[in-house]
C-alpha cells in the first residue's frame, strides 16, 4: 500500500516537471536525441560529380589546344598565299616590262633600218640618213609596265637586271633627245650658224647611245649581256 502511494507521487511530479519545462525547449531536446539517434552519414563527395569535374577539365583542355592550332594554322595558309600571290604579281610585272623591252627594241631597229643607207629594206631611198631623220621623229617609247611594275619588280629581278633596265630606259630617253638635238644642229648649219663639226659630234652622240642600247639587248632575257 505504501509502494503505490510512493509511486503514484512519483507520477504525478514527473508530470508536473514536464508542463513546467518550455515547449520549444522541449522541440529541441528531441531533436537533438532523434539526431543523436541517427547514424552517422558519409559526407565525401559523389564519384560521378569527380568524373564530370576531369572531363569538363580535359574537354577545356582540348578546346584550347585545337583553338591555338587552328589559329596558327589560319596564319600559315594566310602567309602562304600572300607569298604565292605575290611572287605572281611579280611574274606578271617581269613578263610585262620584258616584253615592253622588246616592243622599244623593235621600234629602234626599225627606225635604224631607215637611217641606214645600205639596207635594202629602207623605204625611203631618196633620203638621206640625217634628211629622213630630221623629218621623223624617234618612236614613241613605250614606259607604261616599267612605271607602273617597277616595285612588284624589285622583288623579282637581281640588282644587276635592275641596274640594265634602269640604264636601259634612260638610254632610249637620251637617244630621243640626242636625235632632236641633232636635227637642230642640221637645220642651224643649213642655215649657216653652226658648222658641220657640231652637226657630226651630236650624230655621234646619237649613234654611239644606238649602238649601246643594241648591244645590250633586252636586261631580263637569259640570253642578255650580264
Amino acid at each position: 500500500m505504501h509502494r503505490h502511494f510512493v509511486l503514484v507521487a512519483a507520477l504525478c511530479l514527473a508530470c508536473a516537471v514536464a508542463r513546467a519545462v518550455p515547449a520549444d525547449q522541449r522541440a529541441s531536446a528531441t531533436a537533438v536525441a532523434s539526431v543523436a539517434a541517427e547514424p552517422v552519414r558519409d559526407k565525401a563527395p559523389s564519384s560521378d560529380a569527380l568524373v564530370g569535374l576531369i572531363g569538363t577539365l580535359v574537354g577545356a583542355a582540348i578546346g584550347a589546344v585545337i583553338s591555338i592550332v587552328a589559329v596558327r594554322l589560319a596564319a600559315r595558309t594566310q602567309r602562304e598565299q600572300e607569298r604565292a600571290a605575290r611572287i605572281a604579281r611579280t611574274q606578271t610585272a617581269r613578263a610585262l616590262v620584258t616584253a615592253e623591252i622588246d616592243h622599244n627594241l623593235h621600234a629602234l631597229e626599225g627606225y635604224l633600218a631607215q637611217t641606214d643607207l645600205e639596207n635594202p629594206l629602207r623605204t625611203y631611198s631618196n633620203l638621206s640618213g640625217r634628211e629622213w631623220i630630221a623629218v621623223h621623229p624617234t618612236p614613241n617609247w613605250s614606259t607604261i609596265a616599267w612605271e607602273r611594275a617597277l616595285g612588284d619588280l624589285l622583288s623579282g629581278a637581281s640588282p644587276a637586271e635592275m641596274l640594265h633596265v634602269f640604264s636601259l630606259y634612260n638610254d632610249l630617253k637620251a637617244y630621243s633627245l640626242a636625235t632632236e638635238l641633232a636635227v637642230r644642229y642640221h637645220t642651224m648649219q643649213l642655215e649657216g650658224k653652226v658648222d658641220d663639226a657640231l652637226v657630226a659630234a651630236t650624230y655621234g652622240v646619237q649613234g654611239g647611245l644606238a649602238r649601246k642600247i643594241r648591244q645590250a639587248g633586252n636586261p631580263l632575257r637569259p640570253e642578255a649581256v650580264a
